[in-house]
């Protein structure tokens, strides 16, 4: 419902930069090793494991894989989307 922040702004680590009202659905950010990447793509089911939620993975779909690669790790980055129902993400 905020965002705080435009392109080329400055971020400090920790500073809030959007403020969002609906966290029913949420994105969760993966770092997928470049081996990996043919196994991953838009559309593909996911399940994440978060170890604030032992015991109790998450299941989503994968919206978006960025198409560079980290130099230094060797990953790409992905989203998955993920229902969140009771908001237990947050708690």
């Amino acid at each position: 419902t905020e965002k705080l922040v435009v392109e080329g702004d400055a971020v400090a680590a920790g500073e809030r930069v959007l403020r969002l009202s609906d966290r029913g659905t949420m994105w969760i950010d993966a770092r997928v090793f470049e081996q990996d990447l043919a196994l991953v793509g838009p559309g593909r089911p996911a399940t994440v494991h978060v170890p604030s939620l032992p015991g109790d993975p998450l299941t989503g779909q994968v919206i978006f894989v960025h198409p560079h690669l980290d130099p230094a790790t060797r990953t790409a980055l992905a989203r998955i989307e993920v229902p969140n129902p009771g908001e237990r993400l947050l708690q």
